[in-house]
């Protein structure tokens, strides 16, 4: 049950939760959400975040903003404590190759950007260098790419039109031996098979004894829905689509209206 700030794991989503569009170089998080957090936290408040994101582009982005515990990176492809610097719970995709995916996505064919996640960095599986979103998905440097490193997950680009056919088209190919799931408008992950940030929350409730009621989670697409149906309290962003916001117990001001900050006062306000 929570009686204080202190009593809650606060777990935000990164892109059209706690930022959207750029503010800054060097953080996309607003100085509104920032401000927040960083409020929150020194009132005890533990904050996290649960991102499809590899930690360091995640870390990156969020700037200066604080995270004080474990959190939940390439949607529940492992956990890492930005203050210990310590991984855990690492989840690969075992039962298909690169080489299998690669070839999928040449049959498909309808595709712009092929990446893949692992130990040592993110990679090019193919770029057709035809959408605009490849500019700015930053990728590894080859050379530093082992082959026998194994993979969190793969992110497939495409044209919104496609999406649906893209997923299908995968889930097919692949059946049940991994989780194909849409990320963005634009983009189509291969899981592990099981593997969701709702996964990913439950190692961190498990690995460190968090009451599953005091687990408050915030997210605003269709990836975020597991992880809002396991929070203890779930929490849809204003811009969220209305099947999303169907499994939040309420919802907030949108990313562009910085509804984290609007959350944690709220919180604040209950709390306090």
């Amino acid at each position: 049950m929570i009686r204080k700030i202190s009593d809650i794991l606060l777990l935000s989503d990164l892109d059209g939760t706690l930022f959207d569009e750029p503010y800054g170089a060097a953080c996309r998080v607003s100085a509104q959400n920032c401000e927040a957090v960083k409020r929150f936290i020194e009132k005890g408040g533990n904050f996290a975040i649960a991102s499809g994101r590899a930690h360091p582009f995640a870390l990156e982005l969020i700037g200066d903003t604080k995270i004080n515990a474990p959190s939940v990176f390439v949607n529940g492809g492992y956990l890492y404590n930005p203050e210990t610097k310590e991984f855990s719970c690492q989840v690969y995709i075992e039962d298909i190759t690169r080489e299998e995916v690669k070839n999928a996505v040449e049959e498909y064919g309808k595709v712009a950007l092929a990446v893949y996640y692992t130990d040592d960095g993110q990679f090019q599986l193919i770029d057709r260098d035809d959408f605009h979103l490849a500019e700015s998905e930053t990728c590894g440097d080859k050379s530093q790419d082992n082959p026998a490193s194994k993979v969190y997950k793969y992110m497939i680009f495409t044209h919104p039109e496609n999406i649906n056919e893209l997923v299908a088209f995968m889930k097919n190919r692949f059946g049940d031996k991994v989780e194909v799931v849409i990320s963005a408008n634009v983009l189509v992950e291969i899981l592990p098979k099981g593997n969701s940030k709702a996964s990913g929350i439950k190692k961190l409730i498990e690995s460190t004894g968090w009451d599953p009621e005091n687990v408050i989670a915030v997210g605003d697409y269709y990836n975020d829905i597991e992880m809002l149906d396991i929070a203890g309290i779930a929490v849809a962003m204003g811009n969220a689509p209305d099947d999303v916001k169907a499994h939040a117990d309420f919802c907030v001001k949108s990313c562009e209206e910085h509804g984290v900050a609007d959350l944690i006062e709220r919180l604040e306000q209950t709390y306090l």
